[in-house]
């Protein structure tokens, strides 16, 4: 499963000066004439409820577009109107920010085709000399011993030995770092290690810093240098978020449990229409015997069954749950059963067969072309169908992809992630508030037989803004 988790703050501090840029559309990291940094912030008590084991990506998308009569284009003359082009091979470092900053409402900078008022213009939160108005970025102690105001979050100094502690593989504020080739790539670092950090205690969570190296902060080419990329105030559907992907997808085994391979029986407790978590784990007994029971998800537990004796087959079995407690009260047991299958279904060896059927999926719980508010939780289910039937047929192995259109283009939202099997069916989940308002498309990829499959644009929907209230 994959949740999405917006930044919340997000500026740009340039090297000397004390313009802000909270607002800005674009965080840009320059060196050269100049040298700037972007902050960024995004809130963790969303993804302090994720498994322990979810892993989790920063992602960021580049200004620059791949076209190469616009790549290779030197941009409009900006701040101070230095000339600049935009840097190809190097590296961008992420770091932990030790305090507090604020992201102020800047827009441009002072030097900024402002020949006529600056009403764009603010030095109110985040620069390069303070994290919010009045506070300066901490102290550092000197060669001389003398106490010296940090600049820039972190001084070059700092982030020379920080940089050096990472390349090491110690312990270090440097938290990860990407390498751009042709410098249109968008930013992908893997965060995992911090968050884990602050979810576990150990600092609190102040947000992420980018720069370039410091070799190239501190270097002096011809032209400065410099990639941008979407800030959360852009007005395009680029939007930075951080991407968890949770490893809590269910393959419950109930109606296609096999002679020798390990099956999984789920159960799931669902209360008011809620999957909750009850008191206790509950007991599981298979054909009257206990097996194991853990815990994947919320509401969702599951036991693990094999069986060996081809005699086994076409026969049916019995899971009886227990122990199933909440506030205090004891619910009755409940019994399932499930049907296991001979091996012949899930083994085929010797002769190399194609797939004996053609499927097409459908899918449902939203409907073609609908329109969806933000905050809508859906639970969609996969169908695939034979062809000219009705019958259906339950699939192992399949995948979902979300994404947009921008003319022929197509912008991965999603990318491939595993589809759910619970029960008779295939299902997975859509939280729309973690999406932007715009027109979102689905794939469906299945391996069926031997044969992996793509179903192009199985359903296809809009999520629509639903805030009432204006800010001013």
């Amino acid at each position: 499963m994959i949740k999405r988790t917006f930044i919340d703050k997000f500026t740009t501090i340039i090297k000397g000066s004390k313009d802000n840029f909270g607002l800005n559309p674009i965080g840009a990291l320059h060196y050269g004439d100049i040298v700037s940094r972007c902050l960024i912030h995004f809130d963790e008590a969303k993804i302090a409820r994720f498994p322990s084991n979810a892993r989790h990506i920063l992602k960021l998308t580049n200004c620059s577009g791949i076209d190469k009569s616009s790549f290779n284009d030197s941009p409009v003359k900006g701040t101070a109107f230095i000339d600049r082009e935009r840097a190809t091979s190097f590296d961008v470092l992420a770091f932990r920010i030790p305090e507090f900053w604020d992201a102020g409402r800047g827009f441009d900078s002072t030097d900024d085709f402002w020949f006529v008022g600056k009403s764009a213009v603010s030095r109110h939160g985040a620069n390069w000399f303070y994290a919010y108005d009045g506070k300066e970025w901490g102290t550092e102690i000197d060669d001389t011993g003398h106490t010296i105001p940090v600049e820039g979050v972190l001084s070059t100094e700092t982030l020379i030995s920080e940089y050096e502690k990472y390349s090491k593989g110690e312990k270090s504020l440097i938290i990860g770092r990407q390498h751009f080739d042709r410098g249109n790539e968008n930013l992908e670092i893997d965060i995992t290690e911090f968050v884990s950090a602050v979810l576990n205690g150990e600092y609190r969570n102040y947000g992420i810093g980018l720069s370039f190296s410091p070799s190239l902060e501190e270097s002096t080419p011809e032209k400065t240098q410099y990639v941008g990329f979407f800030t959360n105030n852009t007005n395009t559907f680029f939007q930075p978020v951080v991407e968890s992907r949770l490893n809590t997808s269910i393959s419950d085994n109930r109606y296609n449990c096999y002679i020798g391979k390990e099956n999984k029986l789920y159960f799931y407790a669902i209360l008011g229409g809620v999957p909750t978590d009850l008191e206790e784990v509950p007991v599981c007994k298979v054909d009257g015997k206990d097996s194991p029971v853990f815990r994947q998800d919320t509401g969702v537990y599951y036991t693990k069954v094999k069986y060996t004796d081809s005699k086994e087959a076409n026969t049916i079995h019995y899971d009886e749950w227990s122990n199933l407690k909440y506030e205090g009260e004891t619910l009755e047991n409940i019994e399932m059963e499930f049907v296991v299958l001979p091996k012949e279904g899930f083994f085929s060896m010797g002769e190399l067969t194609a797939a004996s059927e053609e499927l097409e999926p459908s899918i449902s719980g939203i409907n073609d072309n609908e329109k969806i508010f933000q905050g809508d939780e859906r639970t969609l289910k996969v169908i695939f169908r034979k062809k000219y039937s009705s019958e259906y047929n339950l699939v192992t192995n399949c995948q979902y992809r979300i994404y947009v259109k921008d003319g022929k283009r197509e912008i991965t939202v999603v990318d491939w992630d595993n589809i759910d099997t619970r029960g008779k069916f295939n299902t997975f989940k859509i939280n729309s508030a973690e999406y932007l308002p715009a027109e979102y498309h689905i794939d469906i990829k299945a391996k069926i037989g031997n044969d992996v499959r793509i179903f192009k644009n199985k359903l296809a929907y809009t999520i629509v803004d639903n805030i009432t209230n204006i800010k001013r």
